[in-house]
């Protein structure tokens, strides 16, 4: 869990270190559109809001109850095993073997646990920080709108355009406004689900996810990559511990222990399933890996188009100072670098979180 979560929260700071990390930060940093800081709201830091959460979780508590009581469990077993009789030694060794596989198991789901909620924390919080600024550049739009449409209204009495244009665009005007009262109650209803993570009752936080763009560069082929991730996933080592005591029970078979058949079938049961759950782990991570590169392609030219953008509101700016267009005009230049400031955000927190799920498959 320390690990999982010293990535969630501290890569971004190491990783700023990277020119092209850097680069995302400082394009962040100089969007044009700032969404205003609500002042009465408390700050949430990413890490306290972790900590309480998993302070929270009836799934670690039961965990943590379960290994509280594995160490006098496990005293019991031994003790057994030294005061049983030679014929018995096996089967006690045995069931403490299981045992001990199972409390790893156990510290395994526990780790797993801790760090899924690390990264559903800060899913949640990058899903916020993208409505507040979807509200922001929706209100903008709907300014520029409302400017819009008393022109238009103008227009119609002045007979420059129908009435059903007219109405076509008081329609799509309404509908922006009910859009933003829809994106009032996502954050409204978002931070009610954050406070039900957390054991809290604001009616906001202010918060923050640093930013991070680092192009995923593999040092090995991805096929020995998948392998030797796969050699640490938690899912595949409890279904190789399984696999091991299938095994052994088949060569420790002495007739007692129900048919010989069950016992064969359990074995090829076990190797079955854990050939299964490769195999999904493997297209797992090859689709994973495919997101990912199409996630950069898709920022790579949202980037180029938002330069474009940056590039035409320029040129608007001039045409605007040497009375060439409207200020209306202007106004949805700037609107539309805005737009494409909230998509590079969300692509640069969508492959933040594309990779940390293949570096950890099981967080999501």
């Amino acid at each position: 869990m320390k690990r999982r979560i010293r990535t969630i929260l501290i890569s971004a700071v190491l990783a700023l270190s990277m020119s092209i990390s850097t680069f995302a930060s400082e394009l962040t940093d100089s969007f044009l559109l700032s969404v205003p800081k609500d002042e009465s709201a408390s700050e949430l830091t990413l890490e306290t809001a972790i900590e309480k959460a998993i302070s929270k979780s009836s799934a670690i508590k039961k965990i943590n109850l379960s290994l509280s009581s594995s160490d006098s469990d496990r005293q019991t077993l031994v003790n057994e095993y030294y005061a049983s009789t030679t014929d018995n030694n096996i089967s006690t060794a045995l069931a403490l073997l299981k045992y001990d596989m199972s409390y790893s198991s156990t510290l395994r789901s526990k780790e797993v646990q801790e760090e899924q909620i690390a990264y559903s924390m800060t899913s949640t919080f990058m899903e916020i920080i993208k409505a507040q600024r979807s509200l922001e550049v929706k209100k903008k739009a709907i300014e520029t709108a409302s400017k819009e449409m008393a022109v238009n209204k103008l227009k119609e009495q002045l007979g420059m355009i129908s009435q059903t244009e007219l109405s076509k665009l008081t329609l799509t005007y309404e509908d922006n406004k009910t859009d933003y009262e829809d994106l009032e109650k996502s954050l409204s209803d978002a931070f009610k689900d954050l406070n039900t993570l957390i054991g809290e009752s604001e009616d906001s936080y202010t918060i923050a996810v640093l930013p991070v763009y680092e192009k995923l560069t593999l040092e090995t082929a991805l096929d020995t990559y998948i392998s030797t991730k796969m050699s640490t996933d938690p899912d595949i080592l409890d279904s190789t511990d399984s696999l091991y005591i299938a095994e052994l029970n088949e060569d420790l078979y002495d007739g007692t222990s129900g048919s010989y058949s069950s016992v064969t079938t359990s074995l090829s049961q076990a190797t079955l399933s854990l050939s299964d759950l490769k195999e999904s782990y493997t297209s797992k991570l090859e689709s994973l890996y495919d997101s990912i590169i199409s996630d950069e392609k898709t920022y790579e030219a949202n980037l180029k188009e938002y330069e474009l953008l940056k590039t035409n509101l320029t040129i608007a700016e001039k045409k605007y100072e040497l009375g060439m267009i409207t200020k209306i005009e202007l106004e949805n230049a700037r609107n539309s670098v805005y737009s494409e400031e909230s998509s590079l955000l969300s692509n640069i927190y969508e492959h933040m979180l594309l990779l940390e799920k293949f570096e950890s498959p099981y967080l999501g």
